[in-house]
């Protein structure tokens, strides 16, 4: 049986929570959003150095996006809340949040302090009406954010080692400096590039740091609707695993390396979730447009220069097969000295065994063609209808989030509803939740949630 202290403690934690309710939504009222362009941003302290759990705080404030007011934004998965909840402590206020939003803020201010914004936080949760007027701004707070950080999660020591490789555009002999934008392309790195792959298949080594990349491309960042719009209409992409990060830049580039060995038989082997990235990446230079050209330009010397690595990597390998035969064949025609030939067989042996096994494996071994869509409309639809969504309306939010990116993409600006919501793979809710008026997205109609 409960003794009193126990009961009078069951009974003093509802109000207790009650008041800490009260107390937060008197907190969001103080700090109204008063245009049509305003919200919230986070300004969040740095984490304090502890062997416990730290405490994560902060202070809530109000700008104007038409301002000049410079703040980053965190693109993430909400997740399961823990047990008990984990809270960011603002301005005497204590604000729930998830396992992974509490992560994020966590290892993001490990270096200093930030200014964020973050949904879960930025908006009163509790308050539709805020969220029916914050939800359509989501398009101009990630294209306005200096930095976009795509948390994708806790990290381990395989993914430490593996946004490393990533850091560096998958050219690992490279080290480049953390924020370098350049990435080599030169005579000497298609050399290089072409002697680190042949001892990678000489050894057998063929799928370079494989567990990581797999949870990286494989974080369910990359499945969430919510997070295609964030990703695609950030300037400024930045994706971070613990407390690792990789620049958008090195990123594409390094899935332009893994589409190129994804066409070749004699090649290094990536984890097939890759390719959800890549699409990504392509619908991401589809939306910048013109903005992307220097990217483009980039890119198209990368390429050049890992295909011109690969010629040379097939040079270094018929002169492996070559310089053997060619030593094993002079060892047989000397038969008057059986001493100076077995010397040029056995190292004739020794040099083709490797070249051998390079040429059995491309016996085993196919290239996986990839079936590129042919235009980017395709690409976008392909991604909103793959993408998961918590609440089928969520799909529609997407769909139309991105209506002005290809007025085509979905449905011309004046088809009804039911239009966009069958084209983008979305399932009507059997319940509304909360309504938003977008504008001009169909004759007579509104926008149900």
């Amino acid at each position: 049986m409960m003794d009193r202290c126990d009961i009078e403690l069951a009974e003093m934690q509802p109000q207790q929570s009650s008041v800490s309710n009260h107390r937060l939504l008197g907190y969001y009222k103080s700090l109204p959003l008063t245009s049509v362009s305003s919200i919230r941003v986070l300004d969040l302290f740095q984490a304090p150095v502890s062997r416990g759990r730290p405490r994560i705080t902060g202070q809530l404030r109000v700008i104007d996006l038409e301002d000049e007011t410079s703040f980053t934004a965190l693109s993430y998965v909400w997740g399961d809340y823990s047990s008990p909840k984990d809270v960011l402590h603002c301005s005497g206020c204590e604000i729930e949040v998830t396992r992974n939003c509490w992560s994020a803020m966590y290892h993001l201010t490990k270096s200093g302090p930030l200014t964020i914004w973050i949904d879960a936080v930025c908006i009163n949760q509790s308050d539709d009406d805020e969220k029916a007027r914050q939800i359509p701004l989501m398009t101009k707070i990630y294209s306005r954010a200096s930095v976009t950080y795509a948390w994708l999660g806790r990290g381990n020591k395989n993914t430490d080692a593996a946004m490393e490789f990533l850091a560096q555009a998958a050219l690992p002999f490279e080290k480049r400096k953390s924020g370098c934008a350049t990435i080599p392309t030169g005579t000497s790195t298609a050399f290089r590039h072409a002697l680190y792959f042949y001892t990678r298949q000489v050894s057998v080594h063929i799928r370079p740091h494989y567990a990581g990349l797999g949870a990286i491309f494989s974080a369910r960042w990359i499945e969430r609707v919510w997070t295609l719009q964030e990703a695609v209409m950030s300037t400024n992409l930045l994706v971070v695993c613990g407390d690792k990060s990789v620049s958008w830049n090195a990123m594409i580039h390094s899935l332009e390396y893994m589409t190129f060995m994804g066409t070749k038989v004699l090649a290094l082997t990536f984890p097939v979730p890759f390719w959800e990235w890549w699409l990504l990446s392509t619908l991401w230079r589809n939306h910048r447009g013109a903005d992307s050209s220097d990217m483009t330009s980039r890119l198209l010397q990368y390429r050049k220069c890992i295909e011109m690595s690969y010629r040379i990597f097939i040079g270094l390998l018929v002169l492996g097969l070559a310089v053997p035969a060619a030593l094993i064949v002079a060892g047989f025609t000397r038969t008057s000295v059986a001493e100076q030939a077995a010397p040029l067989i056995v190292i004739g042996i020794a040099l083709l065994a490797p070249n051998m096994a390079i040429m059995v494996s491309f016996l085993f071994r196919m290239a996986v063609p990839l079936l590129n869509p042919h235009t980017s409309t395709e690409v976008f639809l392909k991604e909103l209808q793959r993408r998961k969504a918590t609440n089928p309306q969520d799909k529609y939010f997407g769909a139309l989030c991105f209506r002005h990116y290809d007025s085509n993409a979905i449905a011309p600006l004046d088809a009804p509803i039911e239009v966009v919501y069958r084209r983008s793979g979305a399932t009507p809710g059997s319940k509304p939740q909360y309504h938003i008026e977008f504008g001009n997205h169909g004759p007579g109609t509104e926008s149900t949630v």
